[in-house]
């Protein structure tokens, strides 16, 4: 019995060997685009500062949480080795909350304080200047303390109700490499919340004591 032959394909393009092309395939560069990366960080700084804020309507009658928020936002959104809060009295910069310390120098800087204003550290320019200071190098600055010499890029931006100077915010790092301006201007936001903390602090404690002189 004979077999049957094969059809003849009723599509010729199915036997048409297709040309291989020659044009080498994309391949991914690794590199962020830099509009998803800018976007992705402005959406991290405002949930910092929204959860900074709700950190000061949760803590009417206690500064440290709110100072606490700030440090740990601070270290991370302007990529720093450290951060720090230190109010100021009008006369001594008191030791704040700080993030990225060991425990060795927490230690050793706790124990300078409280401090006057100099010119010993950068924390202190920004409150007595009333104005932001930045440092690029600290090893090129024969003034800093040399305590304060283990960091080498340092910026502080003062914390101002009308002018007067009420703490600083610091971030630093351990190599040389500025701040940006987007990263001063973000430490100037966290640096208004830290004022409108103390002052709702202060407002709170003043009519409490308003009230207890009413009712003595």
């Amino acid at each position: 019995m004979r077999g049957k032959k094969a059809k003849p394909s009723s599509n010729p393009s199915k036997h048409v060997r297709r040309p291989v092309s020659t044009r080498p395939r994309r391949r991914s560069s690794g590199r962020k685009n830099p509009a998803l990366a800018e976007a992705a960080q402005l959406r991290a700084q405002q949930a910092a500062t929204a959860e900074i804020l709700k950190v000061i309507r949760s803590s009417p009658i206690d500064i440290q949480p709110v100072f606490e928020a700030i440090a740990r936002s601070a270290i991370t959104l302007c990529e720093a080795d450290l951060s720090g809060v230190y109010p100021f009295d009008g006369e001594l910069i008191q030791f704040g909350p700080q993030h990225g310390r060991t425990q060795e120098e927490m230690d050793a800087a706790r124990s300078t304080f409280p401090q006057p204003l100099s010119r010993l550290s950068v924390t202190a320019r920004a409150i007595r200047a009333a104005t932001v200071v930045q440092v690029a190098d600290v090893s090129k600055d024969s003034e800093i303390a040399d305590a304060l010499r283990i960091f080498r890029t340092v910026l502080s931006v003062p914390m101002l109700r009308d002018g007067r100077p009420l703490g600083a915010v610091t971030v630093a790092r351990r190599v040389v490499r500025p701040f940006t301006n987007k990263q001063i201007a973000l430490l100037q936001t966290f640096a208004d919340q830290a004022v409108i903390a103390i002052q709702n602090v202060r407002l709170f404690n003043e009519t409490k004591e308003a009230l207890e002189r009413q009712t003595a």
